[in-house]
């Protein structure tokens, strides 16, 4: 009974539904705050798909596409949701380890002195997506191959 509560479509349907949820508030509040401004995630988001050309700490915007095939596969009930996922979910942790990040085509580098609330409600969103792909992943049919 409980694992056809746990695989149930409806219940699946609504944590994508609550996970995309949060994953765009995430984008409209402060990712972070460099020594010159604080990028709001939505801007983070669209410059994040030209800079991450040039390594570092953009590189970690590729967490976005990721999570996006992750969360396309979760809505289809793909097994493989759960891969894409911690793909997702490392690049998002993979932000922190950094101090300096290019927010401007000028290539100018800016110190990083804070997270904001949308990074880490966004790692929260790339967390959650994960623990789903988990939870709603189908089991994997064993065929009984005779010899």
């Amino acid at each position: 009974m409980q694992k056809e509560i746990l695989n149930s479509e409806k219940y699946r349907l609504i944590s994508c539904f609550l996970i995309t949820a949060l994953f765009l508030f995430s984008l409209s509040l402060n990712a972070f705050c460099t020594s010159n401004d604080c990028i709001v995630g939505v801007n983070a988001f669209i410059m994040g798909s030209f800079g991450f050309l040039m390594f570092g700490a953009d590189l970690m915007w590729l967490a976005n596409p990721f999570f996006i095939v992750a969360l396309i596969l979760l809505f289809c009930g793909s097994k493989f949701s759960k891969y894409f996922s911690i793909i997702s979910f490392c690049f998002s942790v993979g932000f922190l380890f950094f101090n300096q990040i290019i927010v401007n085509e000028a290539g100018d580098y800016y110190e990083i002195v804070s997270l904001g609330m949308g990074y880490w409600l966004w790692l929260l969103s790339s967390l959650l997506l994960f623990i789903a792909g988990l939870i709603f992943a189908k089991p994997i049919e064993w065929v009984d191959d005779q010899f």
